[in-house]
């Protein structure tokens, strides 16, 4: 009798235990999500709440990725983001404070949690059918934000020369995307809510998806160089996003201080990551591949030096070389472009758009060059964007001073005078 007693004693000590280490792995977490739908345990990465397990997801990490974990509410005077960080349940200009009745009225996650779509209405731009969480994510105010993205489309109108893909911008919600492209606008998904950005909206991201649009949109000889390969696309979607950055800055009329230091966090993580992507293109072997985004980041981070170096300005000279008019004066794009013939133009456009030769920079990056091929275009692209109706012949000898921003070559002046000249005399000897 006393064995039995002894015995089941021991049972139900070795069930106790078992049990509890059952509660305790993360095994029984992943087993518990697969009922529940939350099936990431903490100190693994996560986009939203619903995904942990612990129900939260905390975005706050300083790696630019949200990890699931037990939810800490910040004191009075700590940073924050949005109410739900704070005990108090009041964020106000980024810092925890009392709320009215200092008590918290509703659970933390239901704010969060509330499905409740509206519309925001500007002037260029709707938000369309959008979670009104995705605002309350951000202390950013819905007019601030409907600001920012009209100004947006208002800079790339500025970068094309008043050509535009459309006349208003609507954004859709579609929860599976980060964000892409489409043809009357962009649509943002989950993954691109300011929680995951502590706290701050993807200003590039929405920049860089309307400068597809813009590119795209309005230029069948920019979709016959650019595509099907990420190399042109994406490295001028990066730039019409810079572009709208600094364009936005010095017109920043009815954008408030908080508005401003938001872009500021976004474009600053922004242009840290492109100098990221150029140091491992060249420590990595400047392996040039049109097919590979690297190739692209490098020439965004390029493009971001000359702008910041030489002035944004410029590159609404660049903008000019994709358009359809230009395109009547080339062959060599006829039949699909190579990789050597997209390097080749870009360098080309961009050396005329600042007047400067950037072909050494490019050719220590193994950006390949056909300079026959340069030595045709670089003249007309400069005679296009400068207004010129024709181009002045160069031979190959000459061609190889062409951009190089020398004003005292003979052969600079030559180039920059000769064709006023030309105009100039032009009826007197018909």
């Amino acid at each position: 009798m006393e064995k039995r007693i002894l015995i089941g004693i021991l049972l139900v000590s070795f069930v106790f235990l078992f049990s509890a280490s059952l509660v305790s792995s993360s095994w029984f977490d992943d087993l518990f999500g697969k009922f529940t739908g939350k099936v990431v345990v903490n100190g693994m990465e996560c986009n939203i709440d619903d995904e942990c397990v612990s129900g939260y997801c905390n975005p706050d990490t300083g790696a630019g990725i949200g990890i699931c974990g037990a939810r800490v509410l910040k004191e009075l005077g700590d940073g924050c983001g949005f109410d739900s960080d704070c005990k108090s349940n009041s964020c106000d200009d980024a810092l925890c404070i009392p709320s009215e009745e200092n008590t918290i009225e509703e659970p933390l996650n239901l704010k969060r949690d509330n499905n409740t779509n509206i519309s925001i209405i500007g002037e260029y731009t709707t938000f369309n059918e959008f979670p009104e969480k995705f605002f309350d994510e951000s202390n950013i105010s819905k007019e601030q934000v409907v600001k920012v993205i009209d100004a947006q489309y208002l800079a790339l109108m500025n970068l094309h020369g008043g050509i535009s893909p459309y006349d208003y911008s609507i954004i859709e919600y579609r929860p599976e995307v980060y964000g892409s492209t489409l043809p009357y606008g962009m649509s943002l998904g989950d993954s691109a809510f300011p929680s995951l950005n502590l706290g701050n909206h993807r200003w590039e991201v929405m920049a860089h998806e309307q400068g597809h649009n813009f590119f795209g949109g309005t230029s069948t000889f920019y979709i016959n160089l650019a595509t099907p390969y990420p190399f042109l696309q994406e490295s001028l979607a990066v730039l019409s996003a810079f572009y709208t950055y600094h364009y936005i800055l010095d017109n920043s009329g009815g954008l408030e201080q908080n508005t401003i230091n938001s872009l500021n966090f976004d474009f600053e993580n922004g242009r840290n990551y492109q100098e990221t992507m150029y140091n491992e293109y060249v420590s990595n072997g400047r392996n040039f591949d049109i097919n590979d985004v690297q190739t692209s980041q490098s020439l965004d981070y390029k493009m971001i030096e000359y702008g910041e170096t030489y002035g944004w300005e410029n590159y609404k000279n660049l903008a000019k070389a994709f358009e359809d008019e230009i395109s009547v004066q080339f062959n060599f794009h006829k039949d699909g472009t190579s990789d050597i013939e997209q390097s080749t133009y870009i360098i080309a456009t961009l050396s005329a758009s600042f007047n400067r030769n950037f072909r050494p920079e490019f050719s220590e990056l193994n950006f390949p060059i056909n300079q026959t091929l340069y030595s045709e275009i670089y003249p007309k692209i400069n005679a296009y964007i400068s207004g010129e109706s024709e181009a002045d012949d160069y031979s190959e000898e000459e061609s190889t001073n062409l951009g190089n921003g020398d004003l005292e070559s003979n052969f600079e002046n030559r180039r920059r005078f000769w064709p006023s000249i030309k105009k100039f005399f032009k009826g007197w000897f018909e």
